[in-house]
This record gives structure tokens, C-alpha cells and sequence, in this order.
């Protein structure tokens, strides 16, 4: 690995959009969204020095059926390709156990810290669509929960 250089970052292609790397020890895990923004991907694998293999998934956000996402194998090489300028990646991703094919180089962003929820897209989250109550309790509404912001509208008792 170079002198000064580190995994965990956040990494820019033209093409691939931002890429979030977070590494603990010899694993790394990552997740972007292309720039034009109708694909997200996550990768993982381990990291060797300035090298790291990975296999990766990319998804088609709202697509369905076997086209819907794509999988394969990758790696990245890490360069700091002279003192004081910005620390790269390039290597190549390939359709499943290929792991060549597909360029792909990004520059290090300074600054950024990487987070995942930045390009998962809300589609994808494990979380209640708004109004549908709580996925815990089968998608029914806790007892005092309303439709707006108020709660529920008082209810009439009577005379």
C-alpha cells in the first residue's frame, strides 16, 4: 500500500458515479449509484496490500426479472500517482467469476466520509412506507398513531 494511502474513502468516475469504500481490517465493503442514478451496486471482498478483489451485485432500480441486476467478480488497485496529488483506484469488473472486461478508475475524494445511505437508494431500505404503520407489529398502526401529523382525530364519546 502506498505511504499515506487508505481504503476507507469516497471515490468519483465520471461514469460509476460515487463509490463508498469502508474497510475493516483485511475486508472492505463498498456501495454507489452510477451518475446517471437508475443503478446501485455493493461489492465486498478482501484487500492485500494496494490490491483489492471483490465480487460485486448492481441492481436496476425498478426492474423486475432476470435483467433486473447483474453480478460478477472485480478488483481495484490503489495509486497515489505522485506526492501531493489524488489518491486513485482503477482496475476491472466482470460478469460473474470473470473479473476482467470493464474499466473502471475513480479518484479519492478529500474529505468525504464514506456512508452508505448517501447512494442506497429508498427503494431498497428495510424501512415502512409512510402511513403503513410499523413492519414490526405485521403493518398494523400502534395504538395512538394517525393518518397525519396530529394523531388521531378525537373520537366522538357521546352524550
Amino acid at each position: 500500500m502506498p505511504v499515506g494511502g487508505e481504503w476507507t474513502g469516497v471515490y468519483y468516475s465520471q461514469l460509476q458515479g460515487y463509490l463508498h469504500l469502508m474497510n475493516e481490517g483485511n475486508s472492505i465493503q463498498g456501495r454507489w449509484r452510477i451518475t446517471a442514478g437508475e443503478k446501485f451496486g455493493e461489492m465486498a471482498g478482501e484487500v492485500t496490500g494496494d490490491v483489492f478483489r471483490y465480487e460485486w451485485t448492481e441492481r436496476t432500480i425498478g426492474m423486475v426479472g432476470p435483467t433486473a441486476s447483474r453480478s460478477g467478480r472485480g478488483y481495484f488497485r490503489y495509486t497515489i500517482p505522485k506526492e501531493g496529488e489524488a489518491h486513485e483506484i482503477a482496475g476491472e469488473r466482470g460478469p460473474g467469476q470473470d473479473e476482467t472486461g470493464e474499466p473502471w478508475k475513480a479518484v479519492k475524494q478529500m474529505n468525504q466520509v464514506p456512508d452508505f445511505k448517501k447512494v442506497t437508494p429508498d427503494e431498497t431500505e428495510d424501512r415502512p412506507t409512510p402511513g403503513s404503520g410499523d413492519w414490526d407489529h405485521g403493518g398494523e398502526k400502534k395504538e395512538g398513531e394517525g393518518d397525519s401529523e396530529g394523531g388521531d382525530a378525537p373520537k366522538d364519546e357521546g352524550p
